[in-house]
């Protein structure tokens, strides 16, 4: 189990200050900061940054250089190494007009990605 402290955590409908953020794969709890047991593997210090759940991009057609209509793993793995530096936890892989060899070269590149291949 880990837990991030001195951190603005953003919930639903307000803005929790003073409390620990208890998570492994997963966010277990939200606790007071006095309340964090001795099974704690690592301790994050947030500093007073805000501590926020992660972002999805529904329609995204690339990023720093890179496009979907690269079609190539190495423009993927770039797109989602970088968006995940900003948050963006999931994104929509999204196409351009172009012809369908193209698109067809993309959908196929990102449904390999996705570890879908069929």
């Amino acid at each position: 189990m880990k837990v991030i402290v001195n951190g603005k955590i953003i919930v639903e409908n307000e803005v929790l200050e003073n409390k620990t953020l208890v998570f492994d794969d997963k966010i277990i709890a939200i606790k007071e900061q006095s309340a964090i047991d001795g099974n704690v593997n690592a301790i994050i210090d947030a500093k007073g940054m805000y501590i926020a759940p992660g972002f999805i991009d529904l329609h995204i057609h690339g990023y720093l250089g890179y496009d979907m209509m690269d079609a190539t793993q190495k423009a993927l793995d770039h797109i989602s190494n970088e968006l995940c530096k900003n948050g963006v936890t999931s994104f929509l892989p999204a196409t351009m007009t172009m012809d369908m060899i193209n698109i067809h070269k993309a959908l196929e590149a990102i449904r390999d990605k996705m570890g879908n291949a069929a």
